[in-house]
């Protein structure tokens, strides 16, 4: 059996498992709790973060582009980064790594 992966497969392989991350953001922004009691600035925030992903979606820019914009707004929206805590991250390394290797079985 032939182990390497085409590069459709590759393609494919990466567009789903980013599918999939982006699906489970999803799914816990509609559990999120009510906007309205939210500090203004994290709305700011999260609507930062959603323009981010929808570039990052169609092309314009890069993931590692996103996520350094991402933390340049968070310093900026909240303070010095030594004052303030990231956001808590939803979706474990762990998490990724076991999607990632589910994909890779349903490609083989």
């Amino acid at each position: 059996m032939n182990t390497k992966l085409t590069i459709t497969k590759k393609l494919l392989l990466t567009g789903f498992c980013g599918a999939l991350v982006l699906c489970c953001v999803s799914i816990q922004t509609a559990f999120a709790q009510d906007e309205s009691e939210e500090d203004p600035r994290m709305e700011r925030y999260k609507a930062y973060e959603v323009s981010l992903r929808e570039e990052v979606k169609a092309g314009k820019i890069s993931k590692e582009d996103a996520d350094r914009k991402l933390a340049a707004a968070r310093i900026e929206i909240f303070g010095d980064k030594e004052t303030i805590e990231a956001p808590e991250r939803k979706i474990t390394k762990e998490d990724y790594a076991k999607a990632e290797a589910e994909m890779r079985k349903m490609v083989e």
